[in-house]
């Protein structure tokens, strides 16, 4: 693999204050085994690339040039990827800073995350639109709903943890709820670590941030009506529900799936 070089600079997460300016300086070492800049310089020079879906195995064996294997794009986005989470999962720990992993050991317990995208995302101007369009904000009220029907199929406040790339006052009702907690890490890796821990995930329909997170978690996960995060081509091995709640119409297996998870915390 050639090391991949994080650091960018972005204007847009500047100039709406969000708390992740996403400049990914830091988050990542150069692991042992990957082709260092100047080294990947002189390859580039010289090499053949092939994009990933022309790629034949005998003819790179035979080649006498080296050979750079492109990929690029999202594709079929989650398709190829899934049944891989756990080994993706740990390569995504081991290029990890210790700092940060440190950051994400810390909590030791997760029974509910909620994931909120705001920033760069916009406000719907009717219901509709969430079905027709991404992008779009989830309603602050639809997370508390959300929050307030599990809590209530599980007997108890579940703890509850939010991370966001917005501000505390945008959802400043969420968190006046019992038992929940903002995550305010400034680290986009330290965030999804921890999103892919909980127990369940509440994410933000159209967002391939929660979509990351429930992806490498497998656990049951919710999205707004009309904004399920299955169109990334996103399944759950485990069986676990994955797809839209509405709080008032609500999923009889992800309302089995709460009580069952719900027993085992108790247990603990």
């Amino acid at each position: 693999m050639f090391a991949t070089f994080w650091p960018q600079i972005m204007i847009g997460p500047f100039l709406r204050r969000e708390a992740d300016w996403r400049i990914y300086h830091n988050l990542f070492k150069k692991r042992p085994h990957e082709i260092g800049f100047l080294k990947q310089l002189l390859i580039r020079s010289s090499a053949i690339k092939i994009p990933e879906t022309s790629v034949k195995i005998p003819d790179i064996k035979s080649s006498k040039r080296n050979i750079i294997v492109l990929f690029e794009g999202f594709r079929d986005f989650f398709k190829p990827l899934n049944g891989w989470n756990e080994f993706i999962l740990q390569e995504i720990r081991n290029m990890t800073r210790t700092q940060w992993l440190k950051e994400v050991d810390k909590i030791s317990s997760l029974p509910i995350a909620i994931h909120i995208r705001l920033g760069d995302f916009r406000n719907a101007k009717k219901k509709e639109d969430f079905i027709f369009s991404g992008m779009l904000r989830t309603p602050i009220s639809w997370f508390i709903e959300s929050l307030e029907y599990i809590r209530r199929i599980a007997g108890f406040p579940l703890k509850t943890y939010i991370v966001s790339n917005g501000k505390q006052e945008e959802f400043k009702e969420l968190l006046s709820l019992k038992n929940v907690f903002f995550l305010n890490n400034r680290s986009a890796i330290v965030d999804l670590l921890i999103l892919s821990r909980a127990k369940i995930l509440i994410g933000s329909g159209g967002s391939s941030f929660s979509a990351w997170a429930a992806f490498l978690g497998q656990m049951p996960t919710i999205t707004y009506p009309g904004q399920s995060l299955t169109w990334f081509n996103l399944t759950n091995k485990n069986g676990f529900y994955l797809g839209e709640l509405d709080p008032r119409l609500p999923s009889p297996l992800f309302t089995q799936q709460i009580k069952d998870i719900a027993h085992l915390l108790k247990k603990d």
